[in-house]
């Protein structure tokens, strides 16, 4: 074995032994097994799901449905269903249509109704004693479902619900016991909101409780109730812990679980995906290595100044400050069709497509810009970012055939392509390329190409912007730039990657002696990420 392919190889090896071993720990450690499941339904479909069984010696378990938000995947509810099969409840995580494997297709609960039956169905699932989560659009999903199949819910926790259409009136018809918790800081809920949600409660349920300082309850008779818990934090953070634990009380209230919490789930959750991203991007840089080992000599910018620092961390944010509004403005001048067939990507598109030329022209203005562009043997170049791609995608595949749990990484999935996402893959990858293209050529040509020059060019733009749209939550109670809150999005679910990109953009610069191999290479991963990511799909 040479000496270069030495330390990828080992990477990728412990990549793989350390997302089965913590798998594996996490469910021994809170004594329940789990397994991916195909869910037939009504319109000749497969929805992808997981389901969750205690290994507690039981016939039947109260059992919990988990229907997760738009533009996302179950995975990313994991730590939910964790929490709850370890205080013994049986629970299916499962896709909508459209979203992460599931197929494409349009109902008005998105297949919600078809997974809440197969559940219903189960052998081993107390038939009086089913509940279920409703994360955003997922609660109004659940509302349909509880219509059309009839099926008695128990009790259904809805988190950042949004009233859509009548569906808190289907709910309070359909099911004997809701709750509802609101987060400190929700994107649906502008300054006044929770005033209002309040008034609208007590109009339906009559004068409520305060609850430790948390929220209200309302209640009304014996099988109805209402539990609104504020100012917690829900997201899809390390802080969602304490939004677990109401998740855990509230269905140990009414479908009779333990009432004990786990301690410590979303802490190995965390744990696990900054281990698996750690290790990743470890093992994506020696490929590099591997790839190309021996560097070329690169002229260096001139002496070290502290000053030549702001130039590659001004222009980060430069580039960043204008991404809400060509991103909004990339979301209705492409609207979703078979050639641009995921509105959150398009906006990014437009974004991604207008700064990379800005800064390849910026970038030609200096003298021998364009040497830094062409390369002599460009095929090669272009065929070694695909074989990176290609192995780093097939280690993912490996684990997730292994644990069959799809990769969520903070706030990122890794999940595999489908027909339709390797389709907008395919679609975006050159317009993506444009924009990494550029991003290469102005630290090529603007920086000392020092790794701190490519880490400040690639991050300070995401967390100053971040910053700023949350700076409005103290200043007005709500996003800095609500018109624009969705731009938030993409940068959030880039944030964990762009050290990432810094590193590959570093070290491939300097071992292939141009700029096409990391841009390509970039590229891939990125627009992988990001049609991973957002989950939701619509081919018109």
């Amino acid at each position: 074995m040479k000496k270069t392919w030495k330390w990828p190889l080992i990477t990728l090896l412990l990549l793989l032994s350390a997302a089965l071993f913590m798998t594996i720990a996490i469910e021994n450690i809170y004594s329940f097994r789990s397994f991916r499941v195909d869910i037939p339904t009504q319109e000749a479909r497969i929805l992808t799901g997981k389901l969750y069984i205690p290994e507690i010696d039981k016939s039947q378990y109260p059992a919990i449905l988990i229907s997760h938000g738009a533009n996302n995947e179950y995975s990313a509810m994991e730590a939910y269903a964790t929490k709850l099969a370890a205080a013994g409840y049986a629970v299916l995580l499962f896709n909508p249509y459209n979203h992460g494997q599931s197929d494409i297709a349009e109902t008005p609960s998105m297949g919600t109704s078809d997974a809440l039956e197969y559940l219903y169905s189960l052998s081993f699932v107390d038939k009086d004693r089913i509940g279920a989560i409703g994360h955003t659009m997922g609660g109004y999903y659940l509302s349909i479902a509880a219509e059309e199949t009839g099926i008695p819910l128990k009790a259904v926790l809805n988190i950042d619900y949004v009233d859509i259409s009548g569906s808190l009136e289907r709910l309070r018809e359909h099911v004997d016991n809701l709750g509802f918790i609101l987060a400190r800081f929700d994107e649906h809920q502008r300054k006044g909101s929770l005033e209002a949600t309040r008034n609208l409660f007590s109009q339906l349920y009559g004068n409520g409780s305060e609850i430790q300082g948390k929220g209200i309850l309302y209640e009304n008779g014996d099988n109805e109730a209402t539990l609104i818990v504020e100012n917690i934090n829900t997201s899809l953070l390390p802080a969602y812990g304490e939004a677990m634990d109401v998740a855990v009380s509230f269905f140990s209230r009414y479908l009779c679980g333990l009432p004990q919490s786990a301690n410590g789930v979303n802490a190995l959750f965390q744990l696990r995906s900054i281990t698996v991203l750690i290790l990743f991007a470890l093992t994506a840089v020696l490929l590099c290595t591997a790839f190309y080992p021996n560097p070329e000599e690169i002229q260096e910018k001139g002496p070290r100044s502290f000053k030549r620092l702001f130039i590659p961390a001004l222009s980060s944010i430069a580039v960043y400050a204008v991404l809400p509004p060509l991103y909004m403005i990339g979301k209705k001048l492409l609207m979703p069709n078979a050639i641009f067939p995921e509105t959150d990507t398009n906006g990014l598109v437009i974004w991604a497509v207008f700064t990379g030329f800005i800064l390849m022209a910026v970038s030609f203005l200096k003298r021998k810009a364009s040497k830094a562009i062409t390369s002599k043997e460009m095929k090669k170049d272009i065929l070694k970012a695909f074989a990176i791609f290609g192995i780093l995608y097939a280690a993912v595949l490996a684990i997730i055939w292994l644990t069959e749990n799809n990769i969520f990484i903070l706030f990122t999935s890794l999940s595999p392509f489908t027909t339709r996402k390797a389709l907008a893959w395919l679609i975006y990858l050159p317009l993506f390329l444009a924009g990494f293209t550029g991003f290469s050529l102005f630290t090529s040509v603007h920086t000392e190409r020092k790794l701190v020059d490519y880490l400040l060019f690639y991050i300070t733009g995401p967390v100053v912007m971040i910053a700023l749209f949350l700076l409005g939550f103290p200043i007005k109670g709500e996003l800095m730039f609500y018109d624009h809150r969705f731009a938030l999005i993409p940068i959030i679910y880039m944030l964990p990657f762009t050290p990432l990109f810094a590193f590959i953009d570093c070290c491939g610069q300097k071992r292939s002696g141009s700029i096409i191999f990391p841009a390509v290479l970039n590229t891939l991963l990125f627009s992988w990420f990001f049609a991973a990511s957002n989950a939701l799909y619509i081919l018109l």
